[in-house]
């Protein structure tokens, strides 16, 4: 299974680490049965302070595809991130797209995933991606139609939730 994980803030790259960690020890344990991790950043954190230095203290690997958004306005860093994902997702097809938190990167990474998800109809980039591939409502996603929202912070706050078909919560209550 392709899992791909989309961040690029602060405190995404910190709820990153334990989860690359626990599919690293799966991997361990299953080797006939590998998780394979791709890892975008978008670059919505892009200096040392509030990107590279997390990557360095929690010895996270470089990621597979460094989207390069920078500053602008929330439309402009979303809109930038809604176009780049999708060129990664459509080169990758991952059958999990995973993202984290309630920032720009987390709306643009389940949007993302969510309409290349919808019906083959709806565009020729989307149609065909991966034959046999189903999920109620249209085939074709790269993503296989899942989308997992992990620990987001306050669920239902923003769009990215209502795009998710799981929401993962930390702690015994949630």
């Amino acid at each position: 299974m392709k899992l791909l994980y989309v961040v690029g803030a602060r405190p995404q790259f910190i709820k990153l680490a334990p989860v690359l960690r626990a599919a690293e020890r799966y991997n361990r344990h299953h080797p006939d049965r590998p998780l394979h991790q791709v890892l975008v950043h978008t670059g919505q954190h892009y200096d040392y302070e509030m990107s590279q230095v997390f990557f360095d203290d929690l010895k996270l690997k470089s990621p597979h595809y460094h989207l390069g958004v920078g500053s602008g306005t929330h439309a402009y860093q979303t809109g930038e991130m809604l176009k780049r994902l999708e060129e990664a997702l459509l080169q990758e097809r991952p059958q999990l797209v995973m993202v984290f938190g309630d920032t720009n990167s987390t709306l643009a990474g389940a949007l993302t995933a969510a309409k290349l998800g919808d019906s083959g109809d709806r565009g020729e980039r989307a149609r065909g991606l991966r034959p046999g591939a189903h999920r109620p409502g249209g085939p074709g996603c790269p993503a296989g139609g899942r989308i997992c929202h992990a620990l987001p912070r306050r669920p239902g706050r923003s769009k990215d939730c209502w795009h998710s078909e799981m929401l993962i919560m930390p702690g015994v209550v949630a």
